[in-house]
């Protein structure tokens, strides 16, 4: 969709340290959708909180029109609700023309949108996007799954669930300064939400949870660019540094830039420690640019499996075995491993 900048990080536990990620923008969570369930959530708010959910606090609220999007619904309403993302062309015209729209027809131009609608069917069967029906939910004899997302905004945690009427207030910062709360802070609040939904689930275990964030290569390309200049300044200072000569600590060092005459304090000794301290973590470091580098590689290659289409390669298997008499031999062998 033209996103630039952003990962997509598992979360395998509630009691995740969150300040490991640098910034979250937002929290996706995937449970099992029960109509009853959800019904009766809809009565469930903190009277606390009440009489600011009907101020839709600038958030950007998308009603939920088509059953099956939800999950690319939660992922936009994130990318939507944040501050210093590189949303694209295609997600800033969204935007921008969404926004003076009620929350139900905003849905439908999700739903009607070209570039998300592709998106989001490279993953799913063509024509995945469908007419609303509650029935798809609970009536294909499958279970159901629904995300929500949660969102920070004005000092406030937001939860997002395009199957309610409106955004919902689940948190808030109690103090003035709302800038740590907006880093860190509220996602304990989303998680408390997000305990209480499963602590009402009883023995249901099918969750997940994900974390939207900045790629972390680009704060480890930051502090390599950092760690570079450091390296440069202390080796340009160690070299100028001749401890035999007498004159070394009674020269004059007014030219020399703030990095460089902090460094001239050092011995020579401390210097080289204070290099080869900072040529370990660069080559950790790299070491994780490129384990991260791997590991998106072989999320493109798990995306190129997900995405082709394995049908027509099923259907000429098929008709290989019945045209060479061995498809009935390979049916019963398969009833018997049942």
């Amino acid at each position: 969709m033209g996103v630039n900048g952003i990962q997509v990080e598992e979360i395998w536990s509630l009691d995740f340290d969150f300040s490991s990620l640098d910034p979250v923008y937002g929290i996706i969570f995937l449970f099992k959708w029960d109509k009853e369930a959800q019904d009766s959530s809809k009565e469930i708010i903190d009277p606390n909180l009440e009489s600011e959910n009907s101020k839709d606090q600038d958030i950007l609220f998308i009603k939920q029109v088509i059953p099956n999007s939800c999950a690319t619904q939660a992922i936009v309403s994130v990318l939507i609700n944040s501050e210093n993302i590189e949303l694209g062309e295609n997600l800033s015209h969204f935007k921008e023309f969404v926004l003076p729209l009620p929350s139900d027809m905003r849905g439908l131009v999700l739903a009607n949108h070209e570039q998300i609608k592709l998106a989001h069917n490279s993953f799913s069967k063509p024509n995945i996007f469908e007419a609303d029906d509650d029935s798809k939910y609970s009536d294909s004899g499958q279970d159901a799954f629904h995300f929500v997302a949660y969102v920070p905004k004005n000092g406030c945690t937001f939860k997002l669930d395009g199957l309610q009427q409106s955004s919902q207030i689940v948190g808030k910062c109690e103090s003035s300064d709302t800038s740590e709360y907006a880093t860190h802070s509220w996602t304990k609040d989303a998680i408390a939400d997000i305990k209480k939904k499963i602590d009402l689930a009883g023995p249901e275990i099918r969750f997940n949870l994900m974390a939207l964030t900045r790629d972390c290569r680009i704060s480890f390309s930051q502090r390599l660019d950092k760690i570079k200049a450091d390296v440069e300044s202390l080796r340009q200072t160690l070299a100028n540094l001749h401890l035999n000569s007498p004159q070394v600590n009674n020269g004059s060092h007014e030219n020399d830039s703030p990095a460089l005459a902090q460094n001239h304090s050092l011995s020579a000794e401390e210097i080289q420690s204070n290099i080869d301290i900072l040529l370990t973590e660069q080559f950790e470091l790299q070491l994780k640019i490129e384990e991260h580098n791997k590991k998106l590689d072989s999320y493109r290659t798990e995306n190129s499996r997900r995405k082709h289409n394995f049908i027509p390669l099923i259907y000429s298997l098929i008709e290989f075995l019945a045209k060479t008499k061995k498809l009935d031999d390979a049916i019963n062998r398969a009833s018997i491993k049942k």
